[in-house]
């Protein structure tokens, strides 16, 4: 098969798990933070630049985009006989293409804050950690997963940038709103026998991997209090900024 259209999965199938066709903070991986970091920079300047009717046209582009990458993941996994469920779109950062596509209809501020303590520091994470480099950068998942990362940020900072202000008090009900979602996630994975939001196996993530070698089997518990203890740290700056504007 073409490199370009081997997954990460296949290729640590055949290398083994540990196996990297990209450094983590390597060249290639640092040239990949620089460039979502330079687009977005642009991209923003044009959406604050832009009314009512242009913002929402970026957001809806940058919807209809994000679909289009997920669905491109789709095809070609099919297409190669390399489909798996994991491939679903009910990961930690893919959930959110829903969300993203329920703001863009409604312009909720309940979502636009949901968007801010799920989708950005998942999605930072993410690239950060790059769990797709077992896949070089010329490869179809590489891609997907870049760019769809990226632009589940991009679309939750121009929320941000339009002048929404996250709110402390929501902090609750964004946990509860996880839980819930968690709850039939939980027996999908059941079903599937996948690992959406690493409740089943803490090896695909290092982050779960760190809890689970303090916690042990108690490590989805502490994977909440930790998301808990980040949710205060981002939600901190904008209220003592509005303590200090009042």
């Amino acid at each position: 098969m073409n490199s370009f259209w081997i997954t990460p999965n296949a290729l640590k199938a055949l290398f083994g798990n540990s196996y990297k066709s990209v450094e983590l903070f390597g060249i290639e991986h640092i040239i990949e933070l620089l460039i979502a970091v330079v687009v977005y920079v642009i991209l923003s300047k044009v959406y604050v630049k832009g009314n009512t009717k242009k913002k929402r046209k970026i957001l809806i582009i940058l919807t209809v985009i994000l679909w289009i990458d997920e669905i491109f993941k789709y095809a070609f996994t099919l297409a190669t006989d390399q489909w798996m469920w994991n491939y679903l779109p009910l990961h930690l950062c893919s959930i959110n293409i829903f969300l993203c596509t329920a703001h863009t209809f409604t312009g909720s501020d309940k979502l636009k804050d949901y968007l801010y303590c799920l989708c950005i520091p998942g999605a930072v994470l993410a690239l950060l950690l790059s769990p797709w480099f077992a896949a070089p950068v010329f490869n179809a998942m590489h891609l997907h997963s870049y760019s769809m990362h990226v632009m589940l940020i991009y679309y939750a900072l121009l929320v941000l940038t339009d002048g929404y202000r996250p709110n402390l008090k929501r902090i609750p009900y964004n946990g509860i709103y996880t839980l819930l979602i968690m709850v039939p996630v939980y027996f999908i994975n059941k079903l599937l026998n996948t690992n959406f939001f690493f409740i089943n196996n803490p090896d695909e993530n290092i982050v779960t991997q760190i809890l689970y070698g303090f916690f042990g089997n108690f490590y989805p518990i502490s994977f909440a209090g930790l998301a808990i203890i980040l949710w205060i740290l981002m939600y901190l700056p904008w209220t003592i900024r509005k303590t200090k504007n009042a």
